[in-house]
């Protein structure tokens, strides 16, 4: 355990301190795991000047000791699966008792956001403007709650309103 100037670091008294304990800077103290110590406290933990730095590269060597113990953890980790989950909350929203419909803006959302065409490699937003009390957020709250409840239902919206489409119809 080694000390540092934690005072100085955080911009009060200049006094010297025992940041990080060995109980505090491992995750497992048993003796099955190994400990690398790093000249580091917790406010530059992950601060590299360069990498030829030697606490860089004590953390470099671990990691490929990693990789190379469980390769196919990391790849599998690694693989992008094309969904992107992120979860909501609504809690504190008003919601409204009736939505009124607003198929045109339904459906724009979900070709933006739901479409595979576009939302199959990469993160998408959409951005809901105009002015005050036109229904942006319920809107935005009807879609979220449309998706976690009825994720079928939008996709079978969808598709309904491409075969509108192809047929000549709105």
């Amino acid at each position: 355990m080694s000390s540092s100037k934690v005072g100085r670091i955080v911009g009060k008294t200049d006094r010297t301190r025992f940041v990080v304990s060995e109980s505090s800077g491992c995750l497992d103290l048993s003796d099955a795991t190994s400990k690398f110590s790093l000249s580091r406290t917790h406010f530059d933990m992950n601060k590299f000047g360069k990498p030829a730095e030697e606490d860089f590269e004590t953390v470099s060597d671990v990691v490929k000791t990693m990789i190379r113990a469980a390769p196919q953890l990391v790849l599998t980790r690694s693989q992008y699966d094309g969904k992107h989950k992120i979860d909501v909350s609504l809690r504190g929203v008003p919601v409204v008792n009736r939505f009124v419909g607003r198929d045109a803006e339904m459906h724009e959302l979900e070709r933006l956001l739901v479409d595979p065409v576009h939302a199959a490699s990469r993160r998408n937003v959409a951005v809901l403007h105009g002015l005050g009390g036109i229904g942006k957020t319920q809107l935005a709250v009807e879609f979220v709650t449309l998706a976690e409840t009825h994720p079928d239902r939008l996709a079978s919206q969808h598709a309904l309103a491409i075969a509108y489409r192809a047929n000549g119809q709105t």
